[in-house]
């Protein structure tokens, strides 16, 4: 599409018919109307009725009508002299019939224009409002549709007469006898139930029900193919331009008015719709209806109203192609501008009323030649500047090839359209004509397509995807990471036509990073292990030792005068306070070999019952002390492959755990189950006060303080369930904590089953 022609036409336009009311005609239409004051006041007495036109839409009432609204609200067409009235369409009948019916003198209608011509309905194009057609399919993730080749075998419903979805489908392989054609109910209801695979739909419109619904589906639309056709034409018949073209043009221009009003103010417009005309979409939809046109109409890039001529020759070959309209067909006498270059609307009667207004039509004239003028000069400028557009193009090519980094050029589908020497290098290829024309996949791991085509879909779909970090195959079959920024290519009006991929291979910055990390974590490891340490020895060392000391001081001071059951009790604190000192040292003996790795590992396979039972005995006194009760449920025959020693360290430390936070007369439960094949789950469960959520998320962590006083005031210092952790890991298992405060704990712990 050229927008200079876009400019000449506009000019053609004004040139025919001289009263058309531009904003350039002003000043000449001032000028005329000073030689025309006797027929200026003729026609001011008697003020001329509205004459009553038809618009006949081509679908119900919603934004994609929004400039129509918005000309009959803000008085555009009753300025012309014109009364519309706006028909809906219904779902049974052709919409572009009533023009030739007679129920309408004016239409919306599709590409499908042309259609009608072949059947010697002769539909002239006024006005292409979309510039691409809002026309896609829309298929079903569920049915497994992530490309339009998935559509193979498919049921598609497609409305009628929709050559470029045909056209589409046709092209990428996907030809009629390969899938099943549905009837369209203009729902997407079925498409949801999974009753159909795919189905032709209005980007602007089903697209909003589908997201609200939730519902993940694949944008398969023709332009991603190159056909590209547009979309909401308003058309009328040869007939009335022939019989009445100053309507034609009122209308026209009118419309197109109403459209850049409608643009320029889509809220206003969405409550006039709301107001005045239907409820059927909610206010959201209406927004994004109006978000979307923007995108198809590109006021900002052509002027509202458009027709390029080669384009639309263009579409007609693709009718053609598909035999749907005879080969001999032309487009001559389709656009609007046909007829303005061979039949000037010269106001006739107003020459035979007044032959002063062939003056002022000479003047127009003049006005308009200069114009054309101007215009000649706009089309030089901008060919120049394509010029420059095809060098800047060759330069910045120049550029990507000299580019250290790898850069990848596709199509919208993932098909690769160049690779520099870099990326050549970076995945082992030697000649570009390797990789030209092949999908993507061949430089990802199988496994990561998934994240790719996510990622392309993000793309199409408008959204910024940054920087990310990806998996690539060299041509050897070996893996690299590379980090890759992508954006979409576009063409003149904003539309996708490609991807550019800029790739950097990261492998090294990976492994410093990595080699930093472990290095960091080493240090807080060491770090907090030597806190703990000068933590035990600080605190959970010094306070029973200045207990023991006390009660030492106490004997040697009043010895003499102590009765014997009072020396006796002190005796048993001792005791007590010996054993935890001693069981403390042990803990922190056992630790400090096991993180220098001084403890051997020799698994051997056992009967699980026979490294319980030993324990639970030496265990029993302790037990006793306490009046707690132990209950053993392990079968007999359960087998397991483990260090005895780990083992037997291990057990120990729960139960002395469990034992220390379940007050007298409570119970410790040892059970075991097989697990799976591979693994048998141990579990120590006791009655005991349990742990909070905090708590409980701090065990097994060198870094956390988690000392606490048992239900006697016995020591704790969590080191015994650093030690449990370190040889259930060792030995091949997990651990986990399973705690309620009040209502005690359990400790499951996994270990390999003996074969």
């Amino acid at each position: 599409m050229k927008e200079c022609t876009g400019c000449s036409i506009n000019a053609t336009n004004s040139a025919r018919i001289p009263s058309l009311p531009t904003g350039k005609m002003k000043k000449t239409g001032l000028f005329l109307a000073l030689l025309l004051i006797p027929a200026i006041i003729f026609a001011e007495k008697s003020a001329p009725t509205l004459r009553p036109v038809t618009l006949q839409l081509k679908w119900k009432h919603q934004f994609q009508f929004a400039g129509y609204y918005a000309a009959i609200e803000k008085g555009y067409f009753e300025e012309v002299g014109l009364k519309v009235t706006l028909l809906e369409a219904t779902e049974n009948n052709n919409p572009a019939d009533a023009v030739f019916e007679g129920k309408a003198e004016f239409g919306i209608c599709m590409s499908d224009i042309l259609l009608l011509r072949a059947q010697q309905k002769k539909a002239i194009v006024l006005a292409s409002v979309f510039q691409h057609s809002p026309m896609v399919l829309l298929g079903s993730k569920k049915a497994g549709i992530e490309h339009i080749q998935d559509l193979v075998g498919k049921k598609i419903a497609i409305e009628p007469n929709e050559a470029d979805l045909i056209a589409y489908l046709s092209d990428e392989g996907v030809t009629p006898g390969k899938y099943k054609a549905c009837p369209h109910d203009f729902g997407i209801e079925r498409l949801i139930s999974g009753a159909i695979d795919a189905l032709s739909a209005y980007s602007t419109d089903e697209l909003f029900a589908l997201l609200q619904a939730d519902f993940d589906y694949t944008l398969l639309n023709p332009a991603m193919g190159g056909i590209d056709f547009y979309g909401d034409l308003l058309f009328t018949s040869e007939t009335l331009l022939r019989k009445d073209p100053r309507l034609v043009m009122k209308f026209r221009s009118a419309a197109l008015k109403g459209w850049n009003y409608a643009l320029d103010h889509p809220g206003e417009v969405i409550d006039l719709i709301l107001n005045k005309y239907s409820r059927r979409h909610s206010r959201e939809h209406l927004e994004f209806e109006a978000e979307q046109m923007k995108r198809l109409i590109m006021r900002e890039v052509v002027e509202i109203g458009y027709s390029n001529p080669d384009r639309w020759r263009q579409i007609l070959s693709i009718y053609q192609r598909l035999h749907l309209i005879d080969g001999s067909m032309t487009t001559e006498g389709l656009l609007y501008t046909d007829y303005l270059r061979t039949r000037p609307g010269i106001p006739w009667r107003l020459i035979l009323v007044f032959s002063a207004i062939i003056a002022g039509a000479a003047l127009i004239a003049f006005f308009f030649y200069r114009t054309a003028g101007r215009l000649r000069k706009e089309m030089k400028k901008r060919l120049l500047i394509e010029q420059e557009l095809s060098h800047s193009n060759n330069l910045f090519r120049s550029i990507l090839h000299a580019s250290p980094d790898g850069v990848l050029l596709t199509d919208l589908a993932g098909h690769i359209r160049m690779a520099s020497p870099s990326t050549l290098t970076m995945f082992g290829y030697d000649h570009e004509e390797d990789l030209l024309g092949k999908s993507l996949e061949i430089l990802i791991p199988e496994d990561d397509w998934d994240q790719v085509s996510a990622l392309l879909q993000t793309m199409l779909d408008r959204r910024r995807t940054g920087s990310r970090q990806y998996r690539g195959k060299r041509s050897d079959g070996s893996l690299l990471t590379c980090e890759a920024n992508s954006d979409l290519i576009r063409d003149p009006h904003g539309e996708p036509t490609g991807i550019v991929i800029i790739l950097h291979d990261i492998a090294e910055r990976i492994r410093s990073e990595q080699k930093i990390k472990e290095q960091n974590e080493e240090l807080i490891r060491v770090n907090a292990e030597k806190d703990k340490f000068f933590s035990i020895l600080a605190h959970d060392l010094r306070s029973p030792f200045n207990g023991f000391l006390g009660l030492t001081e106490i004997i040697v001071n009043e010895l003499p005068d102590m009765p014997v059951e009072e020396i006796r009790q002190i005796a048993i604190r001792l005791s007590a306070s010996a054993r935890n000192l001693y069981a403390l040292l042990e803990n922190l003996l056992e630790w400090s070999r096991a993180k220098r790795g001084m403890i051997p590992f020799n698994p051997e396979p056992f009967t699980l019952r026979d490294l319980i039972i030993p324990t639970l005995d030496l265990m029993q006194e302790s037990f006793s002390r306490k009046n707690i009760l132990i209950s053993v449920d392990v079968p007999i025959d359960l087998r397991v492959l483990a260090d005895h020693n780990m083992f037997d360290t291990t057990l120990r430390n729960l139960l002395t755990n469990a034992m220390k936070f379940t007050p007298a007369w409570g119970r410790i439960f040892v059970s075991a189950r097989a697990q799976t094949s591979d693994k048998v789950e141990i579990e120590v469960r006791d009655t005991g006060i349990g742990m909070d959520a905090t708590l409980k998320s701090r065990l097994f962590r060198i870094t956390e303080q988690v000392s606490r006083k048992g239900t006697e005031g016995e020591a704790s210092t969590g080191l015994g369930l650093l030690i449990v952790m370190e040889y259930v890991v060792r030995q091949g298992g997990t651990i986990r904590v399973e705690s309620e405060e009040g209502k005690g704990s359990s400790f499951i712990f996994t270990l390999p089953t003996a074969v």
